[in-house]
């Protein structure tokens, strides 16, 4: 006999759109490569040797605005998966990867001209109300003298919301011993709530405002898409429903005597 729950538990995923997708989709982990991920510019994945911490697994993507691929610290540290140093490449060269309009990044800039950077992008698709995450770290060697008016940046650009700066070298910073910065910001956060079921593009980046001097970088990691807390909601108020709805019929007690 078939199990009464299965075709309305069924019925109830399929509705929900969460046939596929009840548990959170890794977009990027970078445990076994770059993760469909396409790049330009100065990009690697770094191991927990690089000293900034990988939240999930070992290996995170790091992204530099280094002119040369290792500006003035010479080689970097960590387990780069590719050990040649590739350069940064021009502002013009991040928007025409990215898709945006030259001019996008300028616009987004806290202070000045986007110089020059890396950036990295993925595309996914999700067939249900998702909130889309990531972790990253913002590291850089720019001092308080100068950060007021170069504020290297980190971005993300996403289908539908264009470029969006994350985090920059004035937030809070504090020293970064372990690696080959001098400060950075720590693992932060950044989400898209109420994602709509659809295909999308995003992108991650870094960049130098107003020279190429001192180097920022980023190591983004643990990339993921988690359903919606009220949708998981309504999945367990569904199944509660669905367990009532095919318990046995005991009929009403009789009292004891």
């Amino acid at each position: 006999m078939s199990n009464p729950l299965t075709r309305p538990l069924l019925a109830l995923l399929a509705t929900l759109g969460l046939a596929t997708s009840a548990q959170a989709t890794v977009v990027g982990g970078f445990e076994a490569g770059f993760d469909g991920f396409t790049t330009v510019g100065d990009v690697y994945r770094v191991d927990d040797s690089f000293g900034a911490g990988i939240p999930q697994g070992n290996w995170g993507l790091f992204m530099s605005t280094f002119p040369n691929g290792a500006g003035l610290l010479g080689p970097l540290t960590g387990t780069p998966i590719d050990q040649t140093a590739t350069p940064a490449v021009p502002v013009g060269t991040l928007e025409t990867f990215l898709g945006l309009t030259g001019g996008d990044l300028d616009a987004a800039s806290p202070t000045g001209a986007v110089v020059e950077g890396s950036a990295a992008q993925v595309a996914f698709t999700t067939t249900a109300t998702m909130t889309l995450r990531l972790e990253v770290i913002l590291l850089t060697n720019e001092t308080d003298a100068w950060a007021p008016a170069y504020t290297d940046f980190f971005f993300t650009t996403l289908t539908g919301e264009g470029v969006v700066e994350r985090t920059n070298v004035l937030d809070p910073l504090v020293a970064s011993p372990g690696t080959v910065f001098d400060r950075d910001t720590g693992w932060l956060l950044v989400e898209w709530v109420d994602l709509a079921p659809g295909t999308y593009t995003l992108g991650v980046g870094i960049v130098d405002v107003l020279d190429s001097d001192l180097g920022t970088a980023v190591i983004v990691d643990n990339i993921e898409l988690v359903p919606e807390l009220r949708v998981a909601l309504m999945l367990f108020a569904g199944l509660g429903g669905i367990w009532i709805a095919g318990s046995p019929h005991r009929g009403p007690r009789t009292p004891r005597r």
